[in-house]
């Protein structure tokens, strides 16, 4: 593919695409693992669950508006289900019992999938409002992804209004410095979890329906998302919701921009990156160094 302007400006407006399903990924993981020191690594099978049970009620009623609506709280009431029967009895134990959990989690979830709808690949279908191209700079783009692009900004917007203005998130924001603190002020910091954990797997749902148009669903497509969720954190640093959206918009513009020349080298680059990354700053971009 050529470097031309127009081949450059087209792949920014697909990196910042990309980047809006990262974010909500990432952010996700970021906050649940700054609250609960929780790398949950099956975040991809919730991103997976949404993509599914929206291709589901699009069949079923025709409507991606409301697939859109209902799938995320689905997904949300199993990430509860998840949170509270499976993790909450490992709080305070070795976080290696935790990740290996998730991982086994992530290929119990692959396999359901797997014999609820087969192995066969299934697509999302555009909402036929927006299956249509504008014009940009004398460039013809998907009216879809731009929706997409406008969407993630404003639930973006919203995340970081949740977390900073209300007093959900600043209890979130403090159980994230010390959990045990809050905890003996009174404040039941089971249900912060609780709550933390739907919502990350809510915006996890979302991010898998309004890709669904770009992406083939199939049975382990989480896999690939979850470990490019975990290099976007480890690059913004672990457990910052704000390096977590840096990280998200570095990591969906290299790679967009590197398929201009191979789309091998798309596949590797953001890990060249990471790797150069945390040789000049180890705890990521807005990290902080743990303390004894």
């Amino acid at each position: 593919m050529s470097l031309t302007f127009d081949a450059v400006f087209i792949q920014i407006l697909h990196g910042l695409t990309l980047a809006m399903m990262y974010i909500l990924l990432a952010s996700g993981l970021s906050i649940i693992f700054g609250l609960m020191r929780v790398l949950n690594f099956a975040h991809g099978s919730l991103y997976m669950l949404g993509a599914y049970f929206g291709f589901t009620i699009i069949s079923w009623t025709g409507s991606f508006w409301l697939a859109l609506l209902i799938a995320p709280f689905l997904v949300a009431i199993v990430g509860v289900g998840m949170e509270i029967i499976t993790i909450r009895p490992l709080y305070g134990r070795n976080p290696i019992y935790v990740i290996i959990l998730t991982m086994a989690l992530s290929m119990i979830f692959d396999e359901l999938v797997h014999i609820a709808w087969g192995p066969d690949y299934f697509s999302i279908i555009t909402p036929p409002v927006l299956a249509k191209n504008i014009h940009i700079l004398g460039q013809s783009y998907p009216l879809y992804r731009i929706f997409v692009l406008l969407l993630g900004i404003c639930l973006v917007i919203l995340l970081w209004l949740g977390l900073n203005k209300t007093k959900l998130g600043l209890i979130v924001r403090a159980g994230s410095v010390d959990a045990k603190m809050v905890a003996a002020l009174g404040i039941n910091i089971s249900k912060i979890f609780t709550i933390t954990f739907a919502a990350g797997s809510f915006f996890a749902a979302m991010a898998g329906i309004i890709m669904g148009p770009f992406l083939s669903l199939f049975p382990g497509m989480g896999l690939d998302i979850i470990i490019i969720s975990i290099v976007i954190v480890i690059i913004g640093g672990l457990g910052s919701f704000t390096g977590a959206v840096l990280g998200a918009l570095l990591i969906a513009e290299v790679q967009s921009l590197s398929f201009l020349i191979s789309s091998e080298l798309s596949n590797i680059a953001i890990y060249f990156v990471m790797f150069i990354l945390l040789l000049i700053r180890p705890h990521g971009i807005l990290g902080k160094a743990e303390t004894e």
